[in-house]
């Protein structure tokens, strides 16, 4: 699969993941739910939400990023975009037999009728928290991964570079150093924008991971979260915790490595990612097999849902 490509380290150092595969204009937003929060004011002390809470998160996030992709796509903001669940559900499936004995993907065009399709596959899981994440930490420090967060789906998106939104690229020479900077700086303000829209439509954190840079591999990606509740704004974008606030406030640059997704096996925050992320060949290859071969019952989307009319009566921005 992509992105499990291991390459020694040259140097003796740990081994890291390589792009493998055609990743190229690419940003993921992968929600991230956890099933626990730590109760504000005492110290640790978590409240676990219930089933119900968790699958109206769920669904807030699912009805909301279908409407934003629908709408970048007409504004040409996006050139396509995918819905992707991920073996963390569709491999612990109770009703269902999966095609595969592990690594089992479902890949879709993101129909309104696929918001219902990811609910009826988290409530056909053994356990219907394993899609979702937990706060608390392990007690063990060796044990502990880069993040608790769990990419049970996510929403990846080819930006569109043939836009008004990357005019300054159209005069310059795509092998030319001038078009490399022109591009990179461009493709991150683009990338912040969409970020930043998103969180604002659903007035939620959203978790993502940038294309940005390479590095002696090829590409690498790093994560980013957004955040519209956040009390101060990075340059003009809400930035939660990420690589991207870290570089440009200037603070933390020595840590900053733990945001990026494939530098390093044990401590990165994108080790998940690195796991379940899919490279436009494959996505298109998982979206065609399922079109073809729909293995998982397809639910009809009500947009008669009162929550499903809250979201669709919103307008969206970017």
């Amino acid at each position: 699969m992509a992105l499990h490509k291991l390459a020694d380290d040259p140097d003796g150092g740990r081994p890291d993941y390589v792009a493998h595969g055609d990743f190229t204009n690419m940003m993921y937003f992968c929600p991230d739910i956890r099933y626990n929060y730590l109760n504000k004011g005492v110290k640790d002390e978590y409240i676990e939400r219930t089933d119900e809470e968790l699958d109206t998160l769920l669904k807030e996030y699912l009805i909301s990023l279908s409407i934003v992709a629908n709408n970048w796509v007409d504004m040409e903001v996006v050139k396509d975009y995918w819905l992707v669940i991920t073996p963390v559900i569709c491999d612990n499936l109770t009703g269902t037999k999966s095609p595969l004995e592990r690594d089992n993907f479902i890949v879709t065009p993101y129909y309104s009728d696929d918001i219902e399709l990811v609910r009826r596959l988290y409530k056909d899981n053994d356990f219907y928290q394993n899609g979702f994440g937990t706060s608390i930490l392990r007690e063990d420090r060796r044990k502990r991964r880069g993040s608790e967060a769990v990419i049970g789906f996510y929403l990846a998106c080819e930006v569109k570079l043939d836009s008004e939104y990357f005019e300054a690229l159209k005069s310059l020479d795509e092998n030319s150093v001038e078009y490399q900077k022109a591009y990179q700086d461009n493709f991150l303000v683009h990338c912040l924008d969409m970020g930043s829209s998103v969180t604002k439509f659903m007035d939620m954190p959203i978790r993502s991971f940038i294309q940005y840079r390479k590095n002696k591999y090829g590409l690498q990606f790093v994560e980013q979260y957004f955040d519209s509740k956040i009390a101060k704004k990075t340059s003009r974008w809400p930035l939660g915790e990420g690589y991207i606030r870290n570089m440009l406030n200037d603070v933390n640059k020595d840590k900053n490595y733990k945001y990026v997704a494939f530098e390093d096996l044990f401590a990165s925050t994108g080790v998940d990612f690195c796991t379940y992320a899919l490279s436009k060949e494959d996505l298109r290859d998982f979206s065609k097999s399922f079109e073809e071969n729909s293995w998982y019952p397809r639910p009809e989307f009500d947009n008669e849902d009162e929550q499903a009319k809250r979201i669709l009566a919103k307008d969206f921005i970017f």
